[in-house]
């Protein structure tokens, strides 16, 4: 069954949170995670302490979500997590075999200094 929700890449491994599409949120139009990175972030510190060093934006990071109307999943990340690796991990993980995909970057996730600087400088592309 695939799920959605949010994750993290740090060091090659994925640290997530996930739940079946329908214990997430719909809101009509997409099924999306329960939770925001900022407010996940302490519950995965506490399992994980070797992220305590960082800030939940300090990492790249993404979500999954189900988009009803289209229908498909997407995968929504930082371009740094756009690895075949990472890639992999996000489909295992999610359990998105066999579904329809979209992959989306967004700056709202990036973890990159020059695109940071772009973006809050009102220079993005």
């Amino acid at each position: 069954m695939p799920k959605v929700g949010l994750f993290w890449g740090y060091q090659k491994r994925l640290y997530t949170h996930i739940v079946e599409v329908e214990q997430g949120r719909d809101d009509g139009v997409f099924v999306n995670g329960l939770y925001d990175h900022v407010d996940f972030w302490p519950h995965l510190v506490r399992k994980h302490r070797e992220l305590g060093l960082f800030e939940y934006e300090d990492l790249p990071r993404g979500r999954v979500i189900y988009c009803k109307e289209t229908p498909c999943y997407r995968i929504i990340c930082d371009k740094k997590l756009r690895t075949e690796s990472y890639t992999q991990q996000i489909i295992d993980m999610f359990e998105l075999v066999d579904v329809a995909l979209e992959f989306m970057l967004d700056l709202h996730y990036t973890t990159d200094p020059e695109a940071l600087d772009a973006l809050f400088s009102g220079d993005s592309q």
